[in-house]
């Protein structure tokens, strides 16, 4: 079935009347997977900053295997701490074949 505008309207309303009667503020399944991939960009950017702060030099883009936000905190915390930016490339490279 085709969410049409009238439908959508309609589920909208829905919404604001659940939330105004709940005291909540409910977000869409669109949004919440728009809030994730946004944290994940964040996190890969972060990741890039610190390592080419650290060693000078912008680390390769990050493989698109390396997804999850707990692998993306790891890599962030490697990226403060790593000797070097060999040991930062070859544990993107493990967490990019998990």
């Amino acid at each position: 079935m085709a969410m049409t505008d009238e439908l959508y309207g309609d589920f909208e309303a829905g919404v604001a009347l659940l939330e105004e009667e709940l005291d909540v503020t409910l977000i869409t399944r669109s949004e919440l997977k728009g809030v994730k991939k946004g944290r994940g960009e964040g996190r890969r950017r972060s990741i890039m900053d610190v390592a080419e702060a650290r060693f000078g030099s912008p680390l390769p883009k990050l493989e698109a295997g390396v997804s999850g936000l707990d692998a993306l905190t790891r890599l962030t915390r490697l990226a403060a701490t790593a000797t070097g930016l060999e040991e930062l490339l070859e544990a993107v490279r493990i967490e990019g074949g998990r």
